[in-house]
């Protein structure tokens, strides 16, 4: 009974449709777009027609960024402004541009909210310790903001982000839990003078009574 976008909308009329990077849809795909927009409704090719006016949709594109990122000819160090506008002009035709009720664009991120990513990935990695060695492990603020400031790149935003945080911090304490045998502990992460990333490790105390009636801390 149509396709998929067809069909989910007649299931789901209120919804929000997010098409992510639609620069790279195909050409064609912008036909649909039109008639969405302009006409608030879609046919599918077998006839089949659905209502789209209570739905909200929203598009995300690169498009600009790359050319924001170059810097003048000369000796200038100053970012290009307005390759964003510059870029959808040229990418996608008036028809389409004039449908559209807002063009919002993203600042780049700022340190705190880069912080706050750096603290979501860890939180996954605190959650695994947990959950399969008892271990409960906390960073200290320098560390997080030395890997906001080592993870984050102006060009790639903060995916790298993941992989500085697995070479930092996952594969180091992964192989020190491994070899030292380390379980029901805190571990403390800090970094020093010398960028170099410590965990000190503090053993939780375990007390258990034996056959004889003696208690035993561990």
């Amino acid at each position: 009974s149509g396709g998929r976008l067809i069909s989910d909308l007649s299931k789901n009329p209120h919804s929000i449709m997010l098409f992510d990077e639609v620069e790279k849809a195909h050409p064609d795909i912008f036909n649909i777009f039109l008639q969405m927009l302009d006409e608030g409704r879609i046919t599918g090719s077998n006839g089949k027609e659905v209502n789209c006016k209570n739905a909200i949709i929203i598009m995300t594109s690169n498009l600009g960024s790359s050319d924001n990122e170059r810097n003048n000819i000369g000796f200038g160090t100053q970012e290009k402004s307005g390759e964003d506008d510059k870029a959808l002009k040229e990418f996608f035709k008036p028809e389409f541009r004039n449908r559209l009720d807002l063009v919002c664009k993203f600042n780049k991120l700022d340190m705190l909210a880069i912080k706050k990513i750096v603290i979501k990935f860890t939180d996954d990695l605190k959650k695994s310790l947990k959950d399969t060695h008892d271990i409960t492990l906390n960073l200290s603020e320098p560390l997080i903001e030395y890997l906001a400031e080592k993870g984050y790149d102006k060009k790639m935003g903060a995916r790298p982000l993941a992989r500085k945080i697995d070479e930092l911090i996952r594969v180091p304490l992964s192989k020190k839990i491994l070899f030292e045998r380390i379980k029901n502990s805190t571990i403390n992460a800090d970094v020093g003078a010398d960028d170099t990333v410590s965990f000190d490790v503090q053993r939780k105390l375990t007390a258990e009574v034996g056959e004889d009636g003696i208690i035993k801390v561990n």
